[in-house]
C-alpha cells in the first residue's frame, strides 16, 4: 500500500513534541518522495522503524527524492538517532552535478552527535553520494583548516578529481549494522564521511560505481570496519575500495571481504602503476624507508562473512 510521505513529515514532527519519539512504520507500505522534500531529524532518541521489530522483511520502501535526492537529514545536536529496517530507492539527480550536494541521507548533524542505520538497505540511488557524513555548518575548527591547508599544499588528487566540497567543521558519527547497499552511482564516495566517525558491521555493498571510490574519508575523519563485504565494486580512485586520506585514520580492519574490485578505465595510474583493492590509507609508509604514496591494508576474510540481521534487529 501506498502511503502520503507529507503525513509521515508531520509524523515525525509531532513525535519530536515528546520524549524518546518512535515512528513505527506499517509493513508493506511504499513511500513515494515529493521533489526536495526531505524529512529532517532534529530531535535526540529518534527512532523510524518498519513494523514493531525494525526488521527489512517487513517490506517499508521509500522512493523516489529528485531535485537534491534526499530521503533524510540529520541536524543539529541530536544522539541516539536510529533508523531500522528502510529501504530506500530512487533518489535521483545529476550525478556529476557539483552545484549541489545531493544524498539519500546528509548526516549533518555536529560533533557531538551520532545515529545508527540498522537492516537498511540502499539500492539505484544516484547523486553524489548515498551516505554523506558532513557538518552542517562552517566551523572555526583550526585542525580542519591545517587539514585543508596540507591538501592543498601537495596537491590531493583524489580531491582534484572528484570535486569534494570545502570542509565546514568536525561531523558526527554514524554507524551501520547489517546494512545493504547495492547499484548506487555516485560521484564521490557511496558513503563519504568528511571528518566525521563512520562504523561498518555486518555491511554489504555490491554493485556499486563510484567516480570517487566505496568509502572516502576525508578531513582528519575516522572509519572502522568489521564483517563488512565490497563485491563488484566500480571506482575511478585507483588506491582502495576504501579511501583514507592523509591525517584520517583506520579504527578496525576485521574479517572483511572484497572480490571483482574494477578501476574505471578513466582512471588516472598512481605512481608505479599499483593499484590497492583494498584499503588504502594515504601517507601511511610501514617499514619503507623510501617515500611512498601510501599504505594498503588487504582484507582478510576469503569469503563473505556479513551476518543477516536478526529477526528482531532491535533487541
Amino acid at each position: 500500500q501506498r502511503q502520503c510521505w507529507e503525513g509521515l513529515q508531520a509524523g515525525v514532527i509531532a513525535a519530536g513534541l515528546f520524549n524518546d519519539p518512535v515512528i513505527t512504520l506499517c509493513p508493506d507500505t511504499v513511500f513515494e518522495v515529493p521533489p526536495a522534500s526531505p524529512i529532517a531529524i532534529a530531535v535526540s532518541r529518534t527512532t523510524i522503524k518498519c513494523g514493531t521489530t525494525g526488521s527489512r522483511k517487513n517490506g517499508c520502501t521509500i522512493i523516489g527524492g529528485e531535485e537534491g535526492a534526499q530521503h533524510f537529514i540529520i541536524k543539529e545536536s541530536v544522539t541516539d538517532v536510529t533508523l531500522a529496517g528502510l529501504t530506500m530507492v530512487g533518489a535521483e539527480s545529476a550525478r556529476n552535478d557539483l552545484s549541489q550536494v545531493s544524498a539519500s541521507i546528509i548526516a549533518g548533524g555536529s560533533s557531538s552527535s551520532s545515529a545508527t542505520f540498522i537492516d537498511c538497505e540502499w539500492a539505484g540511488n544516484i547523486g553524489s553520494a548515498v551516505v554523506m557524513i558532513t557538518a552542517a555548518e562552517a566551523g572555526e575548527d583550526s585542525g580542519v583548516r591545517e587539514t585543508e591547508r596540507r591538501a592543498s599544499a601537495r596537491g590531493l588528487a583524489v580531491n582534484e578529481d572528484i570535486g569534494l566540497p570545502t570542509f565546514r567543521g568536525r561531523a558526527m558519527t554514524v554507524s551501520f549494522r547489517y546494512c545493504l547497499f547495492s547499484d548506487n552511482d555516485v560521484t564521490f564516495g557511496v558513503v563519504t564521511n568528511l571528518a566525521g566517525k563512520a562504523n561498518f558491521f555486518d555491511t554489504q555493498f555490491l554493485g556499486n560505481r563510484a567516480i570517487g571510490t566505496t568509502i572516502l574519508n576525508f578531513f582528519d575523519a575516522f572509519v572502522s570496519l568489521q564483517n563488512s563485504c565490497f563485491v563488484d565494486s566500480e571506482r575511478n580512485v585507483p588506491q582502495g575500495t576504501v579511501f583514507i586520506e592523509e591525517g584520517s585514520s583506520l579504527g578496525s580492519n576485521s574479517d572483511n571481504f572484497g572480490v571483482a574490485d574494477i578501476v574505471g578505465q578513466t582512471a588516472i595510474a598512481p605512481e608505479g602503476g599499483n593499484t590497492c583493492s583494498d584499503i588504502f590509507m594515504e601517507g601511511v609508509c610501514i617499514d619503507n624507508p623510501e617515500p611512498c604514496a601510501g599504505f594498503c591494508d588487504d582484507f582478510t576474510a576469503t569469503s563473505c562473512r556479513a551476518a543477516e540481521a536478526p529477526l528482531d534487529p532491535l533487541t
